[in-house]
């Protein structure tokens, strides 16, 4: 008899979920197989074919030919099959007798049977309805009463099994995902091992259960499953490629194409991880990460984009926001309507391209918004002002020097477009290069694939001593041929063509190997849309203006402290720390370029002291209230290069438009009350220049409606709606709509006999029709059910349905709409952005110099007197700056002067005691020269310096163990460094050269170094020694060398004395310590320049102020007592032979032995 067909009222059931429940409850086996619930079963699998079933089936029951076989063996044997005979099942009668025949005979039945997608079960057996889940295909391998049965996961099918998109539609039962597009594939069953005939005999025959009504459930399954076919059983384990969802389709076309990103996918309210960058967003931003299909996933709010986005990025990674390109609305209506959504990447960031809608630069400096950032305010108020994107390239040379190699680099701001060029020969130790990273300071550096060993091992000591992932610096690699010349003139001359016809000239006019960074730049850039930054050729300056700036190697602004403390290597402690009291982002950046970048220009640096000197006066009484504007403003520079690059959102704009306008206003007003009582030629520039750079910003500010951007309503962003046509056109549309759907209310309360109705709006659903419940008999049939509670119900009319729709579509369309006007309105904005971008400098400066007069105006400050056209620095009672301003409120720093000049003496050897000052003193004479040429006051009573053309430092005693150099190798290379670059116009501080080797060796290198610099490079110099024998040159060069020392007083516990002409020393003063002043010498520091060379360095006080134990003291003074005697005897030794030798008679000989000879 027939299978009785399924009907809409029975359930549903999978086979895994019934062997689950019946047999394979809590993980149990049964026959030596285990089954899989539906939570553990893959969704993503597809049922078998029909049409392959049909015809393998029918090759082998119906006789159409001989059908080829494995045997047991794996040979292939020949099967004819016999001759089918239809059997007729009947239905058993009171549970007797069964239908025990289960495999079909005919290809009519198999047909018939395989048809048939459902297994039947009553109601009452099972709770809820599932889906229908993967089927296993048999073959009879013999008529014998038991068949061998094999069950497998169809993951694991031939390719053959593939179906068609239709069966599977017909097959599988479709799940939406979050974005509504996402199909879940059924879930398989999975079991993989045989069921063997004398196990299948007794364990089937526990667990069958006999009904009257009808045959069991195992029996049903038994009638649908067809039994394995040897024909696929060769094949059974040969993996099928896994079923992608039309999203993971997606996600796996985009990842192609950018493999190094972490991709965020737009799902709805939520974007999506997949796969790999699912685990790396689960360990970075703490978000939990589930397997869903064929990948790992996680997921983030939509509105929490831009925290996850900076977090990603802060850490290092590149990361991909892909964005949704069509609304419900529109698709809806559109002709791929059953298609999923269309995504694609909308925005690219990493460390310096962190500029877009999705990371609000708008709020970098608003301090309401930082407590929003949960933690990432160090990504926007971090240790850089700027973030320079640097390329690096190594330019193949045919230079014979093995020592020397060409290097190109090119750094680009996209967030403020600032570039800096340069290209320069460097040696092996690569400090030309350093040097330059270290004044940039780049978060991210461009390479090629292959640079040079030196070049790429002093990346990746930079790299790898970074405190943080925050400023640790990000390395991007690029293929070789990109940086070539031939590919970069190719890159350079179609992308200036297009945009800047006229700067095409102006940059192939730069070195080839620049023009090769150029060229990678332009590439590498067009991934994040922020190419266009290069066309401006205006902004491209020089690094290496010798004739322009001071020259400060890298170690130079290490030793010196410019940037970070040497201590833990932050801000706070350094130069550029004292002298910034700016009040905006943009004020700092330009303060910080001055600091890096001193000026060597007379007439530059006196025009700077002008307007600091302006300030100071107190003759601008508006500057306090521009000040306070400055302090509430954004990033302006910042932000009109997101406008310029068209990634700028509503709420970013009118900030910065608002903001440009009050400045300009406010500037305004000092031009016509305070400009008379301006001496300052920079300030008048200021003040004059302004306003008129950014006298239409207002117009444009005006144009947007400032409370519709804060709110996010695009529909309502712009005032006026006049200069944007297609906007009115789409809005009078919307009109119309409405008009219709508030007429139809007539007909409405016609039909309803409700003079009074009106619309009602519930959970955002506009145009209900609200009718009580106990007058639904009058409510006509077509109308559609929306809501309902006990007392009302509401109503859409098919007319209200209709243009609901429209009206839905037409609002999509103007945000479409407006959202093209937007970007036509940042381009014609743009148009003006050199222009404002000048403005914004200008007022830049002015917040510089205001934070410069801050200074000026501190106790203790003076002008200084700067002359071209000597080499000099004379000071008067200087100060370090930076201790100076951290012990005023606990101590008072003892002032010192210093007197060098190139006609007089201009070499300084100082010695002293250990901790005695002489560091401090040699660093405070380089920062006051820093200083002076920046344009700032100085910490004296009076200064007069000459204009130096460079800085150059050898100090500290530290290795440098990522670049493979000791401490002694680290001293050599610096020193020759500065004998190679140093002129007649440096300033070279030397502090205890040669320490780092032998006593013999570190005298030799220091007399030899110090003697090259007075007889040859004839610097200005500061060398601080312990070796006596350099305090010999003052006797050789009385003219030019002169010796000092840091004086201290000095008490000899065994007499009782105080030397340095004191009577008495107290036991409770200073660094002496009741406990040790026994027959030991007692220092106590005076940090007093004082001329003349010290006798002794006294390192065993410093080691008793280290607390080093008192018996090691012990052992350390008696030693060091037999060593000064033995080198006195070996002294006096000296000078006897040396008087021997040149004695000429024989009374000189015997006054010579008159004396103790020992």
């Amino acid at each position: 008899m027939p299978r009785k067909k399924s009907t809409p009222a029975t359930k549903q059931v999978t086979i895994s979920k019934f062997f689950a429940s019946k047999f394979g409850r809590d993980n149990k086996q049964t026959n030596g197989t285990k089954f899989v619930t539906d939570a553990e079963a893959d969704d993503d699998l597809e049922p078998p074919p029909l049409a392959e079933t049909q015809s393998k089936y029918a090759a082998s029951t119906a006789g159409i030919g001989k059908q080829e076989t494995p045997d047991k063996k794996g040979k292939k044997r020949k099967v004819v099959p016999k001759e089918a005979k239809p059997q007729v099942s009947k239905k058993p009668r009171g549970g007797k007798k069964k239908d025990k025949s289960t495999s079909p005979k005919s290809t009519e039945q198999f047909t018939s049977l395989f048809s048939k997608s459902s297994v039947t079960c009553a109601a009452s057996r099972e709770s809820a309805s599932v889906r229908l889940q993967e089927f296993a295909l048999r073959e009879e391998s013999s008529r014998d009463a038991s068949a061998q049965r094999t069950l497998w996961k169809p993951k694991h099918l031939p390719d053959v099994l593939s179906h068609d998109q239709s069966q599977e539609e017909d097959m599988s039962v479709q799940s939406g995902s979050e974005s509504g597009d996402e199909s879940q594939g059924v879930s398989d069953f999975t079991a993989n091992s045989s069921i063997k005939e004398g196990k299948d005999k007794s364990k089937c025959a526990k667990t069958k259960r006999t009904s009257k009504a009808g045959p069991s459930k195992m029996e049903k399954l038994s009638a649908f499953i067809p039994v394995a076919s040897s024909h696929f059983s060769s094949s059974f384990n040969k993996p099928k490629k896994p079923k992608f969802t039309p999203l993971e389709q997606q996600y796996l076309e985009i990842k192609e194409k950018y493999p190094d990103a972490i991709l965020l996918v737009e799902c709805g309210y939520k974007y999506r991880f997949f796969g790999t960058d699912a685990e790396i967003a689960a360990k970075e931003l703490k978000i939990f990460c589930h397997p869903n299909h064929n990948f790992m996933t996680a997921s983030i709010p939509v509105h929490r984009l831009f925290v996850h986005v900076r977090r990603l990025v802060a850490a290092g990674y590149k990361v991909g926001v892909v964005k949704q390109t069509e609304t419900a609305a529109l698709k809806a209506a559109g002709d791929n309507r059953n298609a999923p959504f269309t995504r694609r990447l909308t925005a690219l960031y990493t460390k310096s391209t962190l500029i877009g809608e999705d990371i609000l630069v708008s709020e970098r400096n608003q301090s309401s918004s930082v407590s929003d950032f949960d933690g990432v305010s160090s990504v926007t108020e971090g240790l850089h002002p700027n973030s320079y994107l640097m390329c690096v390239y190594d330019f193949p040379s045919d230079s014979r020097s093995k020592n020397q190699q060409q290097i190109a680099m090119v750094a680009v701001d996209p967030a403020t477009s600032d570039i800096v060029f340069d290209s320069f020969l460097d040696g092996e130790s690569r400090q030309e290069l350093e040097t330059r990273i270290s004044h940039i300071q780049p978060v991210e550096v461009l390479i090629s694939v292959s640079p040079t060993r030196a070049t790429d091992k002093l990346i990746q000591s930079l790299v790898a001593i970074s405190s943080t992932a925050d400023d640790r610096i990000r390395v991007e690699s690029m293929e070789e041929e990109k940086f070539s010349y031939g590919q970069a003139f190719e890159t350079v001359s179609n992308f200036y063509s297009s945009v800047n016809v006229r700067g095409l000239q102006d940059v192939l006019a730069l070195p080839k190997p620049v023009v090769c960074c150029v060229g990678a730049l332009i590439t590498y850039l067009k991934d994040f849309n922020l190419q266009n930054i290069l066309a401006l050729t205006s902004n491209f300056h020089q690094f290496s203006s010798k004739s322009k700036y001071l020259h400060l190697p890298a170690a130079c602004l290490r030793n010196l402290e410019i940037f970070q403390n040497a201590t833990n290597g932050s801000e706070h402690g350094s130069l550029f720390w004292l002298l910034d009291n700016t009040v905006s982002r943009f004020g700092k950046r330009l303060l910080k370029s001055w600091v890096a970048q001193p000026l060597r220009t007379l007439s530059d640096i006196k025009a700077r002291q002008d307007a600091v000197q302006d300030l100071c006066t107190g003759k601008t009484q508006g500057l306090k209230r521009l000040q306070e504007s400055l302090a509430r403003a954004p990033d302006l520079e910042r932000g009109l290069c997101s406008i310029y690059h068209n990634k700028s959102s509503a709420t970013e704009f009118v900030s910065v438009a608002k903001s440009l306008s009050k400045l300009c206003q406010e500037i305004h007003l000092l031009q016509t009350t305070d400009l008379t009582h301006i001496e300052s030629t920079l300030l008048k520039q200021v003040l004059t220049e302004v306003p008129d750079l950014l006298e239409d910003v207002k117009d444009f500010a005006d144009t947007i409606n400032e409370k519709a951007a804060r709110e996010n309503k695009k529909a309502d962003l712009f005032v006026d709606n006049g200069r944007f046509p297609e906007i009115t056109e789409v809005k009078k549309h919307i009109s119309d709509v409405l008009q219709e759907i508030r007429d139809h209310r007539r007909e409405i309360r016609l039909a309803l006999r409700q003079p009074s109705l009106d619309y009602t709006t519930v959970m955002q659903t506009e145009f209900l029709v609200e009718v009580k419940n106990t007058q639904l008999h009058t409510v006509p049939a077509d109308w559609t059910k929306i809501s309902s509670t006990k007392m009302v119900t509401r109503f859409h009319p098919p007319f209200v349905v209709a243009k609901y729709k429209q009206l839905n579509q037409l609002k999509e369309k103007l945000i479409v709409t407006v959202t093209d006007c937007w970007q036509k309105f940042l381009r014609e904005f743009s148009e003006g952005f050199v222009r404002y971008r000048k403005g914004v400098q200008l007022i830049a400066s002015l917040d510089a110099f205001m934070s410069l007069a801050k200074v000026a105006m501190q106790d203790g400050y003076c002008r200084p007197e700067v002359i071209n056209d000597a080499v000099m620095i004379e000071v008067e009672n200087g100060r370090h700056p930076v201790i100076d301003s951290l012990k005023r409120e606990q101590e008072q720093y003892v002032p010192n002067s210093t007197s060098l000049n190139a006609d007089a003496q201009r070499v300084m050897v100082v010695t002293g005691p250990n901790m005695g000052g002489k560091s401090s003193y040699i660093r405070q004479v380089a920062l006051i020269s820093v200083m002076t040429q920046i344009g700032s006051f100085v910490p004296a009573t009076s200064a007069r310096l000459g204009i130096l053309d460079a800085i150059f430092t050898r100090m500290g005693a530290e290795d440098e163990i990522f670049k493979g150099r000791s401490t002694f190798m680290v001293e050599l290379q610096e020193a020759a460094e500065i004998l190679t670059a140093a002129t007649s116009r440096s300033l070279v501080i030397m502090d205890e050269l040669g320490r780092g080797t032998s006593t013999h060796d570190g005298v030799a290198i220091a007399y030899a170094t110090l003697r090259h610099f007075i007889t040859m490079t004839r610097c200005l110099t500061l060398f601080v020694t312990h070796y006596p024998l350099l305090a010999e040159f003052q006797a050789l060069f009385p003219a030019t060398v002169g010796n000092f020392h840091m004086a201290f007083l000095l008490y000899d516990g065994s007499s009782g004395n105080t030397s340095q002409d004191k009577n008495k020393a107290s036991k409770d003063d200073g660094n002496m310590d009741s406990e040790d002043t026994g027959d030991e010498e007692v220092l106590t520091f005076l940090y007093q320049l004082t001329p003349g060379a010290a006798g002794k360095s006294y390192g065993l006080n410093v080691a008793r102020l280290a607390h080093i134990p008192r018996s090691i003291l012990d052992v350390a003074t008696t030693m060091s007592h037999q060593l000064e005697e033995q080198i006195n005897q070996r002294r006096q030794a000296r000078e006897k032979f040396a008087s021997l030798f040149h004695a000429t008679t024989a009374s000189n000989i015997k006054e010579v032995f008159s004396g103790n000879v020992e």
